[in-house]
């Protein structure tokens, strides 16, 4: 239920946040490489910022949520950035109103949802005139399996929690925070 809720509450955002990025240039396969270099950019401020904040306030998140908590998104963009040889960026500061552990499954619920546009995005990559020579990449990579199943134990473990109305409330603020950052590194950004 909570993954539903979180879904419809965040769809204007969420779409509205999708609409305002070049990865659409990757879907229809006209994405410059330079383009590509700044949406890598883009995201890795968004994601090691929100990776950063859920992993200072870890300490209040249920046991079961910990496997999802990490660096492993940005730590993947940051092997593309060098691989194109894209400086690592200054990042925007975040400053969520809600830090309870339901806001903070919230934000998660956006980095792990996140994943499975990726890889959609991963299968049209080598499609795109101006990246068909790139080489293996780290955040939009073409291992399907994993992510699926990821996000298959993500979903799992937010169905056992148990969120009452107030916690599904707070979990609702956090996602809607975390498009909102994204959102607004898309807006400072230069992906368009």
């Amino acid at each position: 239920m909570i993954l539903k809720n979180l879904a419809e509450e965040t769809r204007p955002i969420h779409e509205k946040v999708e609409r305002e990025n070049v990865a659409s240039k990757i879907m229809d396969h006209t994405i410059s490489l330079y383009q590509y270099g700044k949406l890598l950019v883009d995201n890795y401020i968004a994601y090691s910022t929100l990776e950063a904040y859920v992993l200072a306030h870890k300490a209040k998140l249920p046991h079961v949520l910990l496997p999802f908590v990490g660096e492993d998104k940005s730590t993947a963009l940051m092997h593309d950035l060098n691989n194109l040889h894209e400086s690592l960026p200054e990042t925007y500061p975040f400053n969520p109103v809600d830090n309870s552990w339901p806001a903070l499954a919230g934000m998660i619920y956006v980095m792990e949802g996140s994943m499975l546009g990726g890889m959609l995005m991963a299968k049209n990559i080598k499609q795109c005139p101006s990246l068909a020579n790139l080489g293996e990449q780290y955040f939009f990579t073409g291992d399907t399996a994993s992510k699926a199943t990821r996000w298959k134990q993500f979903k799992e473990v937010m169905g056992s929690i148990g969120f009452d109305e107030a916690q599904t409330r707070s979990a609702i603020t956090g996602a809607k925070e975390a498009f909102a950052y994204f959102e607004t590194v898309y807006a400072r950004g230069s992906s368009r």
